[in-house]
């Protein structure tokens, strides 16, 4: 399996020829048009029509998306999840826009293919012959996608004969679609729902405007009176229902590729970025905190990519008796995209004002990387759909077989005939017990299987209630802790079909039961050897990339690809970071923090018993002295000869020392204050912490101390602070004995001077 994708070097997975040749092609496409021409028609919000061309004059969309029973004999044609996955994170990968016009044809087709009209899907297959894209029209201004408050009707005109009317809003394609499969209502009295196709050249056909700003053009379009004949209609009543509901479902499952492929995009850049920067007379990639998110990120992405793949051998494999897809499809498209997000913050903590720049692709990921965890669903709608399988899923196993990885060129025809769209909490499952108990060795699994245990106990013995199945702020974390727990299953499941080691590749191995698999699991650190980074690299040492130029002047994209498959990757992020150096770190003499720790071990962080270094600074002698090192804010380097208090406070000065030291002098508390603002400007994000922080010490009684250690006695003294305004910020003024500073605005104990 290919952990990240390298469009220079492309190893698909599929074995054909022809799939081979469509992602070359795709790939030559896009590096011949150049980075500089992608983030220009980004940034100009320019419509494709290049890559239109493209995929019309090779016929990519009738390979990808014509069943073989409409090929015309074309050897090359099928609907093949797995090819169509694979394509999609290429596309996301150059472009979120490239592939949104796919996703939406993929779309557009699905109730043509799912319905029993010959003559529209023969009309379909001739038009992907000629190069056309589709729409799926079923989203209206007012209701979104709510198909129940559908407006759009079709009134008789007679024996066989309708006329549409009605206004489609947030329609993919909808500005050149040869078939926009569009849904309505017959007001003949049944109110059916029905399926139909429209023309956007028919002059009944009314486009509208593009309601984004952005390169796709996402239609509103309204019919008059647009006439609909047999060869139109495609389904009526609940045939059209289930057409709606099941072509979401196809189209859900391309929107996890499509995450990965912008996330790895923005990595390469990143790490490339961060390679080639030297910040204080250490390159970037040696500092810890940057360390950590990298591998943090990479951990991440692997975790994506095992999943998806895993959820495409079910999606492929199933059947009338076999729908587990239906739990694995969503919680791909909520999972892999909040996940893709999550590593687009972790990088961007790393590259800071890099992100923002106009020529890079990481501006263009940033700003679309939020967008597919809000298609085909939100995720809140996602994790209610989810919640219909907990009871079977823990508590009635099935007895089913095993399902092999599914490769093969066969042709995904039970997408097309899923049948109704309900029964859900009838589906049953494999028992998930299994994947976690064969890596139980792995510390974070056995860790995480308590948790599950925990979470299974809660289900039976004190399940939801009606009332609590309808409060979102129950139900909702609930699905969102059984998600991972399916989440998790799939990845060690896939992990084991493509033999992960659990311990970290090369440079000696490591200890088991503490490998990138573990890690990877639960988003821990992988601690070991060296973790097996295949190709995906960033170009050590400093200075200028160079390479060549693309036909419009600036940088090609192969040329910043040398970069990215440069094998020096390892050795930016192959020591764990449970063994790169901890140290202190200094706030900058803007900071009115006086203690601050590296954050990034937060075992080392919540470990008992913490050594301690009293540094001290001697006091300004002096009122005069005294004012001019409060004004001036900037305090004596941490560890110096005699006084702990700070100039610039009146706090103690007290370094942890995460490592080194073999006794602690005395036991503290520690209170984290406040991020460090000054420092780095972050805003941490879910569940995660600043890899700087202020932190309090707090000391204990004496009693509770550590016998045996020789220690200065340290008074405690509590203080309230009255919040306000000052600089755009929180703080509080507040007056220490005689020394009078800027403090962080909370309530808190710290130590003074005795």
């Amino acid at each position: 399996m290919n952990f990240l994708l390298q469009p220079k070097k492309l190893k698909s997975l599929l074995a054909d020829d022809g799939s081979r040749a469509i992602m070359e092609k795709t790939v030559a496409f896009f590096e011949n048009m150049g980075k500089t021409r992608l983030t220009e028609d980004f940034n100009k919000k320019a419509w494709y029509r290049g890559f239109v061309d493209f995929i019309a004059a090779e016929r990519i969309f009738s390979k990808l998306l014509t069943p073989r029973a409409y090929a015309g004999g074309d050897p090359d044609c099928r609907w093949d999840t797995a090819r169509n996955s694979e394509y999609s994170e290429l596309l996301a990968f150059y472009g979120l826009g490239y592939w949104y016009c796919f996703q939406v044809t993929i779309l557009g087709l699905g109730p043509i293919w799912m319905s029993a009209n010959e003559a529209a899907k023969r009309r379909a297959a001739e038009f992907l012959r000629q190069g056309a894209i589709f729409a799926f029209g079923l989203s209206e201004r007012a209701h979104g996608a709510d198909i129940y408050a559908t407006e759009t009707t079709l009134t008789p005109a007679g024996e066989g004969a309708w006329k549409a009317n009605g206004e489609k809003y947030y329609i993919g394609n909808g500005n050149e679609a040869e078939m926009v499969s569009t849904l309505g209502r017959i007001k003949d009295g049944s109110d059916d729902y029905a399926f139909f196709v429209a023309n956007y050249r028919h002059k009944a056909y009314e486009l509208k405007t593009n309601v984004i700003s952005h390169q796709e053009y996402v239609a509103s379009f309204a019919l008059h009176d647009y006439p609909i004949g047999a060869d139109e209609l495609l389904s009526r009543g609940p045939a059209a229902w289930d057409a709606a509901l099941n072509t979401v479902n196809v189209g859900k499952f391309n929107i996890g590729p499509a995450s990965i492929g912008v996330a790895e995009h923005c990595f390469y850049e990143a790490i490339t970025h961060a390679a080639n920067r030297v910040l204080y007379g250490m390159r970037v990639t040696d500092m810890p905190h940057v360390r950590k998110n990298f591998m943090d990120a990479w951990l991440r992405l692997v975790g994506m990519k095992l999943y998806q793949r895993r959820a495409t051998d079910y999606f492929r494999s199933a059947s009338e008796t076999d729908r587990r897809y239906l739990l694995y499809n969503p919680t791909s498209k909520m999972k892999v995209t909040l996940q893709a997000e999550e590593v687009i913050n972790l990088l961007w903590d790393v590259i800071a004002a890099k992100g923002f720049e106009k020529d890079t692709y990481f501006s263009m990921g940033a700003v679309d990387i939020r967008g597919p965890s809000k298609l085909e669903g939100t995720v809140h709608v996602n994790v209610q759909l989810i919640r219909k399988f907990m009871q079977n899923y823990f508590f009635n196993p099935a007895e089913l077989p095993p399902v092999p990885p599914v490769l093969d060129e066969r042709d995904d025809v039970f997408i097309f005939r899923q049948g109704p769209a309900k029964g859900l909490g009838a589906i049953r499952f494999h028992d998930y017990a299994p994947a976690f108990a064969g890596n139980a060795h792995l510390t974070n699994v056995a860790a995480f299987g308590r948790q599950i245990a925990l979470f299974k106990e809660l289900l039976a013995q004190a399940g939801p209630d009606k009332q609590q199945d309808m409060d979102p702020s129950f139900s909702l974390p609930l699905g969102e802790m059984f998600s991972i727990v399916v989440y998790g299953q799939l990845i060690l499941e896939q992990a084991g079909l493509d033999g992960l080691d659990d311990r970290r590749r090369g440079g000696g191995g490591g200890r088991r039961g503490s490998g990138a698999l573990g890690a990877g699991l639960l988003g821990g650190r992988a601690r070991g050897g060296r973790l097996g980074l295949g190709d995906a690299g960033a170009k050590g040492g400093g200075g200028e990339q160079r390479g060549g130029k693309d036909a419009h002047g600036g940088e090609s994209l192969e040329s910043k690809q040398k970069a990215y498959h440069s094998p020096a990757l390892p050795a930016a992020l192959s020591t764990a970071y449970a063994a790169a150096p901890r140290q202190t770190q200094r706030p900058p003499s803007t900071s009115r923090h006086a203690p601050v720790t590296n954050a990034a071990s937060s075992d080392a962080k919540n470990t008992a018993a913490v050594a301690m270094s009293d540094g001290r600074d001697s006091l300004p002698s002096g009122i005069e002295a005294t004012n001019f090192a409060r004004v001036a804010g900037v305090s004596s380097p941490m560890n110096c000869a005699s006084s702990a208090v700070s100039p610039a406070t009146g706090l103690i000065t007290l370094t942890r020392m995460l490592c080194g030291a073999s006794s602690a002098a005395i036991e503290r508390d520690v209170t984290i204050a406040a991020p460090l603002l000054p420092l780095y400007q972050v805003s941490p994000g879910r569940g995660r912490t600043p890899a700087v922080e202020a932190i309090v010490m707090k000391t204990p009684s004496r009693l509770a101390r550590k016998c045996g250690t020789a220690c200065r006695a340290v008074r405690n003294r509590l203080f309230t602070l009255t919040a306000k305004m000052r600089s755009n910020s929180d703080s509080a003024t507040s007056s220490i004995g005689w020394l009078r500073c800027v403090v962080p605005a909370l309530l808190t104990t710290t130590c003074r001077s005795p």
